[in-house]
């Protein structure tokens, strides 16, 4: 019987499949590495050498000229375009050029600044202690002035905490913020003029003086708008160019004027009854003590 020889499997042939996929991972690790050298390398050289600004434009009418301006914001020819804090050169011009109340700075691809600025307009004189703050109408401080810029409303009771010429209009008073603004913009859309002070000492009776003759009682701050519109219409027909008084907006949409004649009268009147009243109250007691002293002896 022949013996059977079994000979054993040959083996599979080496894979070449792992040497290429590690020339694979390879390369792509190497590429990626130059990509990664290449950004810094950009980055680097456009944050230094390349992207400088080559001229800067001013736009806008101001008292200021464009030198003063571009010298304010901080910001240089051969600055690079995107290190420039922006932000930081609107708020220097805006800190330093007093009568600028905003200034926007944009750029451009051809490394070019634009900065657009908007003129501080006087709007209200802030009554104080000292004088009066000149204000735009974003509340910024333009000045401190000893007597009020004509033309413009005197705002009392609103008790400034800052008032350095620069800064931002605040109040003392937290109730006291915004409010002159919210009754200056009513008045403005309403349409009514010649308004020289609004006191809003007391916001529950917030008064305006109309060409100084008439004294306008509001109230609170409650329908502010009809009633402003309703006194302006009562004084440009019902009330004559020469009179002088008061006119008390009240409740339910009424309003009373009284003539500063009229009140003259009553206010004497009343101090008369008041004094005639405690000249009867003094002698009363004074009899009511005699009878006290007699019935005691």
């Amino acid at each position: 019987m022949r013996d059977v020889v079994k000979t054993p499997p040959k083996a599979p042939p080496p894979s070449r499949t792992r040497p290429r996929r590690r020339r694979k991972r390879n390369l792509s690790l190497y590429y990626l590495m130059i990509f990664i050298f290449v950004g810094i390398c950009g980055t680097i050289l456009s944050l230094t050498v390349f992207f400088k600004i080559s001229a800067i434009n001013v736009t806008g009418e101001t008292k200021y000229d464009k030198n003063s301006i571009i010298s304010a914001s901080g910001i240089s020819l051969g600055d690079n375009i995107f290190r420039t804090n922006y932000k930081k050169a609107e708020e220097n011009i805006e800190k330093k050029l007093i009568y600028i109340d905003s200034a926007k700075i944009t750029k451009t691809l051809s490394c070019q600044v634009t900065i657009h600025v908007e003129p501080s307009v006087p709007y209200a004189n802030i009554a104080y202690e000292n004088g009066y703050l000149l204000t735009s109408k974003t509340g910024k401080i333009l000045e401190t002035l000893s007597e009020a810029k004509e033309n413009l409303p005197i705002i009392k009771g609103y008790d400034p905490e800052i008032l350095e010429p620069g800064e931002k209009l605040k109040s003392k008073k937290s109730e006291s913020e915004g409010l002159f603004e919210e009754i200056l913009n009513t008045i403005s859309n309403v349409g009514m003029k010649n308004i020289t002070t609004i006191d809003i000492t007391d916001k529950y009776n917030i008064k305006l003086s109309y060409e100084n003759r008439i004294s306008i009682e509001l109230g609170s701050i409650n329908e502010l708008e009809y009633k402003i519109k309703y006194a302006n219409q009562l004084i440009s027909s019902k009330i004559s160019k020469t009179k002088e008084g008061t006119l008390f907006m009240l409740s339910g949409g009424q309003a009373s004027f009284v003539s500063k004649k009229d009140w003259e009268k009553y206010v004497q009147n009343y101090e008369t009854a008041t004094v005639s009243e405690s000249r009867a109250d003094q002698k009363s007691e004074e009899t009511t003590k005699k009878s006290t002293e007699t019935a005691a002896n």
